[in-house]
């Protein structure tokens, strides 16, 4: 079967980074030999997913930037997880973005947190200038250290039946 979407030739699946391609065809494509369903859409590498456990240094005010009302709201989060070290503190700044911003509304300055983010970043060049490269940690969960890791307490009380249905 001949690829119809220059797009999708380009492009190779691997289970680390899925993404998305432009395929004009309803009908699977199959790109570097396995089959994809049709997805319809700009071509886009989803990004990965990192996890981070500290506790919360500061909290900004929720910021809107333009006209439509892009909302941002950063904070810092001092690194407590696994291999940090107490006498060298790291101290990483997050940002949420638009309705995410809200997650931090119940969280307070000390509060041990898990934070989910994705890396991002990009090039400004001004003419005249050296180009400069900007990383962001879009933090889209954060959740309570401990919340969720517990496991479920065996109920000891209910009678169970011996016999087994099959």
């Amino acid at each position: 079967m001949k690829l119809k979407s220059r797009a999708a030739t380009a492009l190779c699946y691997t289970p680390e980074i899925p993404f998305l391609f432009l395929n004009p065809s309803p009908v699977s494509v199959p790109v570097c030999g396995m089959l994809r369903p049709p997805v319809f859409g700009m071509h886009k590498k989803m990004a990965k997913s990192f996890d981070i456990q500290g506790v919360i240094h500061s909290i900004d005010e929720t910021r809107a930037y333009g006209a439509n009302g892009f909302t941002k709201r950063e904070f810092v989060v001092r690194l407590t997880g696994e291999g940090e070290k107490a006498e060298y503190p790291n101290y990483v700044a997050l940002e949420l973005l638009k309705d995410k911003c809200a997650l931090l509304d119940t969280y307070r300055v000390g509060d041990e947190v898990n934070v989910t983010f994705n890396l991002s970043g990009r090039l400004w060049n001004s003419p005249g200038k050296p180009e400069k490269c900007f990383t962001s940690l879009q933090a889209w969960r954060v959740e309570r250290a401990g919340a969720g890791e517990t496991a479920p307490a065996f109920m000891a009380s209910q009678d169970y039946d011996e016999d087994v249905p099959f």
